[in-house]
């Protein structure tokens, strides 16, 4: 399927997560072999609300999950015709402060990380797809980072609102955050939410970008 979009001229992003929830056909494998967060005060992994139901996190800082993720992003997406990774949901709201990350050997609880999580996820990604395909400037989005991620991805503003206030709220959003270094930034035209756009503000959005 993915050969028709191409044959349009259209490139396909795959939006990933780094939560699996408990009912995840590969949660009790990837929790056996420890590529989860583990909880504070046991040897599990932690567990967080994650949409309606609760799951898991995993734990970028160790290199068995940063291979395991990886394999999957190439199996799964890039061999199956995908052209680039959508990294979403990726704020790590883990509850468990105290909960503990690998650390790359050096045990560390997330709350001293947790910004640093979604630029080693947004990294992972990013290898993944040079890897692949070593010829094509790589091309990734982030929902979420801290200071390092223009070198990964491009953003955008987040779930927003169908009007014209959010139009010229985004339009002074993406200014800021290209003078905060963040040079590639959109925004979803038309937007996320709320009534169906009008004409007028729906082409006005385009041409905005």
């Amino acid at each position: 399927m993915s050969q028709r979009f191409h044959d349009a001229g259209i490139k396909l992003a795959a939006n990933i997560k780094p939560c699996l929830l408990q009912d995840h056909p590969r949660y009790s494998e990837v929790a056996e072999r420890g590529l989860f967060i583990q909880d504070s005060e046991s040897e599990s992994p932690e567990r967080s609300s994650f949409w309606d139901d609760e799951g898991s996190h995993l734990d970028f800082t160790n290199p068995q999950t940063v291979a395991w993720w990886q394999e999957g992003v190439t199996a799964q997406l890039l061999e199956m015709g995908i052209d680039s990774t959508w990294n979403d949901n990726n704020e790590f709201e883990v509850w468990d402060g105290e909960a503990r990350c690998h650390g790359f050997g050096q045990e560390i609880a997330i709350k001293h990380i947790r910004p640093v999580m979604p630029l080693l996820m947004m990294r992972a990604s990013l290898e993944a797809q040079q890897r692949f395909a070593p010829e094509k400037r790589p091309y990734l989005i982030s929902r979420s980072g801290c200071a390092g991620m223009q070198r990964y991805v491009q953003t955008w503003s987040g779930d927003n609102r169908t009007n014209w206030d959010t139009l010229r709220y985004n339009t002074r959003m993406g200014l800021g955050m290209s003078l905060s270094g963040l040079y590639n930034v959109g925004h979803d035209v038309g937007g996320f939410s709320g009534d169906k756009p009008d004409a007028e503000l729906f082409v006005r959005w385009c041409r905005t970008g």
